[in-house]
């Protein structure tokens, strides 16, 4: 066709022919350079050049490009005759091994042609110093193409530019390596002048020298050993030198710092460099980063098909997804987990999932032969720094001691309580431990570990002798208590009764959090939710039964606030076990008490009602007369709900003249309250509405707004079955704007959704929907049940 460019007249007749062979395919398919990028995964640019004669095409872009058209492989025949050279070529072997290889001992020049006066004459054989490809590498798929991309463009002829170089960091085992060599395999066609290959050593115990390496990389390009400079710079500068004009592939394997590298750069050219580090390397200027994280959980289940096979995959999916799951998408693991299976036939995948579910055995489960996650860990844990530390404070020392941490992520300020160590100097620990790939931050200021690695700080932590990390564990589980038990007073300020029984001292230096606002605390408990629930079930575990008993006490308004029952039942009934083993009866009944509260939350009556009557046993053994009335408030709702309306009453009745007896005015309150509620249920709705007015008096004269709210929203459902349906609404606006006010965000939607219904039985429905709205949005904050109702009822009026 008219528009392709004349081919190079010094092209061998086999290369000539294949590219013409290769132009007429192309005609055919109607394909463009773009179209056989897509179809291939190399890039518009490769293709341009191979089909125009400036470089061979290689073998595995044309198998691509085959199979992608359906052709036969007699051009690949053609290709292996064009691309044979006259003699075979030798081969240089690599500088340094893959940290996964052997180590190849050799050099270019200890087989080096000599001239007649004894000179190195330049070699004649192709640098190909490559280890070999992973052969079933799978998925990065994105990474791979966009690698390919970078590097064939950057091979291309034109105007001098700088050097392509490419940094792919990230943790121990994630697969820096694996993808460096496939991508090296895939481009090396790209660069002629073959492929320089070097281990740097960078997480092992001594480091490759600059300078040593480049001595041998000049060696290998055909340097006399005669004319090798012998100071690091000059070393540089000849290196530079000699790659100049060159396309070379560079490969610097397991770097240790950007300092490191630089030296081993070449200056200009069409030469190609990739670096893999554990290290982040922000000093490597000019370099594309590119830092890799654990395969996502298709691409690991590929991974681990491609070793185990399709069928004992097929056969047991559920627990394919658990061994993936302890794998936590690390590569090496999956590998690792896959390999042990496909050299034992006969062991199920549920088996290997059974073994890896036990924590402490799972990093001795995954290792195979001499490869183990655990070394892999331990290289990189050896290499961090530890010199000029401030008091002795290492990275190390703080990985170590963040493998306490209990929950899954955590802040700079848990990280500063756990380390005794002031704000500035934990961030710089955490920096240099984000660097080094042994931690991630996900966000500004809050970390987590990879699953592995945090299994591996916690061995350390545990094997650490001393006291320190008990020390550091107490420090953090008194902390949380503290700042757990200030949020709750900034998100709950109306809540004045706050029996503690227990008081634990401040935490020396490092003081609980201060709020100041309700927003700020929830966010606070949001974050570390996790956490303070792992804090709970660790306290139990380990003998801390203060903690244990004080800091769900401490968590409880933040857990009704969200209705997060799950975790509030969780940490309850950890704390009843720990006050029983302190022998506390009064600790016993209040969490007894807290956790029927859980319980009648979800309507499960029968588990309320027997929690409820053990903590009215022991406070009244104990004679605790505050935690009796208290207890019989909580009965005489209870059995209202349950329709014993006689049980509910009497209930509502003593525990009022036990607040009269103690001169609880808040008590006094909410007895109100509650009676007025028991005889809305028995029906009694004059006598209700008459208790109501005057609990509303009553709040609103000693202040207790968060009680106010309650009683306007009783007052409400009172009005309501009375058919003063305008006084109802008027109750419950007013009961949602003061729950606004105050933050009882709950009570806030109930009053909202109540006050829409209404609305809406007058034919009002904008306001209808915008107070359902209002409603909706703080129930699915909360997690609330009805949010599907409320959702519903909007859809009705348009909303």
């Amino acid at each position: 066709m008219p528009y392709w460019a004349s081919l190079p007249d010094d092209l061998d007749p086999a290369h000539r022919q294949l590219i013409t062979r290769l132009r007429a395919l192309k005609d055919e398919h109607r394909l463009t350079y773009k179209d056989m990028g897509r179809l291939t995964h190399y890039s518009k640019a490769s293709w341009e050049r191979w089909l125009n004669g400036k470089r061979m095409v290689t073998r595995p872009a044309l198998a691509s490009l085959l199979a992608a058209t359906g052709n036969d492989d007699e051009l690949l025949r053609l290709h292996d005759i064009a691309a044979a050279p006259e003699s075979a070529p030798d081969v240089a072997p690599p500088t340094g091994a893959a940290p996964d290889l052997p180590a190849v001992e050799s050099s270019a020049a200890a087989s080096s042609p000599r001239d007649a006066a004894g000179r190195d004459a330049a070699p004649s054989r192709v640098l190909a110093q490559l280890p070999r490809d992973v052969p079933d590498f799978t998925g990065r798929e994105a990474s791979v193409a966009g690698l390919c991309r970078l590097l064939e463009e950057g091979s291309a002829d034109g105007p001098a530019r700088p050097v392509v170089v490419s940094a792919l960091t990230g943790t121990g085992g994630v697969g820096k390596t694996a993808l460096a060599l496939h991508v090296g395999h895939r481009v090396r066609g790209d660069y002629p002048d073959g492929q320089l290959y070097v281990n740097l050593r960078g997480t092992g115990d001594s480091p490759r020298d600059p300078a040593g390496v480049l001595v041998d990389f000049l060696r290998d390009l055909g340097e006399p050993d005669r004319s090798l400079p012998q100071d690091a710079a000059a070393c540089a500068a000849g290196f530079r030198s000699v790659t100049a004009g060159r396309r070379l592939l560079i490969v610097l394997d397991d770097a240790l710092d950007a300092a490191q590298v630089r030296p081993l750069l070449p200056g200009s050219g069409a030469c190609g460099v990739l670096v893999t580090s554990r290290h982040r390397l922000p000093g490597l200027a000019g370099a594309v980063p590119l830092h890799l994280d654990v395969l996502p959980p298709s691409e690991a289940r590929a991974l681990f098909t491609s070793v185990v096979g399709a069928a004992r995959v097929r056969a047991e999916p559920g627990a394919v997804e658990e061994v993936l799951g302890f794998c936590g998408g690390l590569p090496l693991a999956v590998r690792i987990a896959a390999s042990r299976l496909a050299s034992r036939p006969n062991w199920t995948v549920a088996a290997l999932a059974a073994r890896l579910a036990d924590e402490h055995r799972r990093l001795d489960e995954l290792q195979v032969e001499d490869t183990a996650v655990r070394a892999s860990f331990r290289l990189s844990y050896a290499s961090l720094p530890d010199a000029d530390a401030p008091g002795g404070f290492t990275p190390a020392r703080a990985f170590r001691l963040l493998g306490l941490v209990p929950g899954p992520d955590f802040g700079a300020r848990t990280a500063a309580v756990l380390f005794d160590q002031p704000p500035r100097r934990t961030e710089d620990l955490l920096g240099v431990l984000v660097d080094a790939n042994l931690l991630e931050e996900p966000s500004p200021g809050r970390y987590r570990f990879h699953d592995l690695l945090r299994v591996y700080a916690a061995e350390l932590a545990a094997a650490a002798e001393g006291p320190e990390p008990s020390a550091a564990l107490d420090r953090l589980l008194d902390w949380y208590v503290h700042t757990a038990a200030a949020a709750s007073r900034r998100a709950r300020p109306y809540v004045t009764k706050r029996t503690t029984y227990l008081d634990r001292p401040e935490v020396p230096g490092h003081p609980a959090l201060a709020f100041d606002s309700y927003d700020q605390a929830m966010e606070w408990y949001e974050q570390e939710r996790a956490g303070l629930v792992a804090a709970v079930s660790l306290a139990g575990r380990t003998g801390r039964h203060e903690v244990a008993c004080q800091l769900p006490y401490a968590l409880y308004g933040l857990l009704y606030l969200r209705n997060h029952t799950a975790d509030w039942i969780a940490t309850h009934q950890v704390a009843v076990t720990a006050a029983q083993g302190l022998g506390h009866g009064l600790i016993e009944a209040a969490t007894w008490n807290n956790l029927s509260n859980a319980y009648h939350t979800l309507k499960r009556f029968d588990d309320a009602l027997e929690c409820y009557e053990r903590a009215l046993t022991i406070y009244q053994d104990g004679g605790d007369r505050l935690g009796e009335a208290n207890t019989l408030a909580n009965l005489g709702m209870l059995n209202g709900e349950l329709g014993r309306y006689d049980e509910a009453l009497d209930y509502n009745r003593r525990c009022r003249e036990s607040y009269v007896e103690l001169g609880d005015l808040q008590g006094q309150a909410s007895a109100m309250i509650n009676l007025a509620e028991a005889l809305r249920l028995s029906g009694r709705l004059q006598e209700a509405a008459r208790t109501a007015a005057a609990s509303l008096v009553f709040v609103r004269e000693h202040g207790f707004r968060g009680d106010e709210v309650y009683i306007l929203v009783t007052s409400g459902e009172i009005h309501g079955a009375l058919g003063r349906d305008e006084e109802a609404l008027d109750d419950f606006r007013q009961a949602a704007e003061r729950a606004h006010a105050v933050g009882e965000r709950r009570l806030e939607a109930i009053a909202s959704d109540q006050a829409a219904r209404l609305l809406a039985a007058f034919g009002r429905k904008a306001e209808a929907a915008e107070a359902w709205r209002q409603a909706l949005a703080i129930m699915r904050e909360t997690g609330d049940p009805a949010a599907a109702d409320v959702a519903t009822r909007l859809r009705a009026v348009g909303g």
